[in-house]
């Protein structure tokens, strides 16, 4: 019992940091088939775990970071307070004597280089997509008169405007890759010559069709 206790001991390594006053303590376990006892010679210290981590875990060698790709600025529906102008008017179609007294239609317009709050790179698409929308003076002009209430058409031409800055905002799908353009041409010879045999088959039905009427003929005389 005492050659097994006597075998299997903690050694307790004293080391001090003179500049601060501390002293620390490291303690390990240590059998007699611990790394000393069978290597006394080597200078290995087993209970430094610095040497440890890096014999199993080398220091990685520094890498090129790929520098992170700028993300673009999206809309977020959000339309200030007097950005837009807004002019109201008598909305015509059917409804009485109603539709000619209140000014229920509404027309909204903004400057869209002037429109801060609008991404600066969703402004020229804009202007591109609602070509037909835009005066001479680049004024954006949106109207709606579906309902005979004036609110409720202003909130349609917010949310018009809104829809309209989003669709804008949808960046152009990636060109394709050659990959792809390759699978789409193989894909159009196949169905290509899918179409012409099918012609060929037709057309052959249809010989053979007269041949048989013509033998026919032939037969009976006529």
């Amino acid at each position: 019992m005492f050659s097994t206790v006597a075998r299997c001991f903690l050694r307790i390594s004293l080391s001090s940091r003179g500049d601060a006053g501390i002293t620390v303590r490291k303690a390990g376990y240590k059998s007699r088939y611990s790394y000393d006892t069978l290597y006394p010679k080597s200078d290995f210290n087993v209970t430094d775990t610095r040497e440890l981590s890096k014999e199993y875990y080398p220091p990685k060698e520094p890498s090129q970071e790929l520098p992170e790709t700028e993300t673009q600025e999206e809309f977020n529906g959000y339309i200030p307070e007097g950005s837009l102008e807004f002019k109201y008017t008598l909305s015509g179609g059917p409804g009485g004597q109603h539709v000619n007294k209140v000014n229920s239609k509404v027309q909204a317009k903004f400057h869209i280089n002037s429109a801060d709050w609008i991404p600066a790179w969703i402004r020229p698409r804009l202007k591109e997509m609602e070509k037909s929308n835009i005066t001479k003076d680049g004024y954006l002009l949106v109207s709606s008169d579906k309902t005979r209430k004036q609110y409720l058409n202003k909130a349609d031409c917010l949310e018009r405007i809104r829809k309209m800055i989003w669709t804008a905002g949808v960046p152009d799908p990636p060109p394709p890759s050659e990959a792809e353009i390759m699978k789409k041409l193989i894909k159009q010879m196949k169905a290509n010559e899918v179409r012409i045999a099918e012609k060929r088959s037709q057309s052959l039905k249809k010989r053979n069709k007269a041949s048989a009427s013509v033998r026919f003929i032939q037969k009976k005389g006529f």
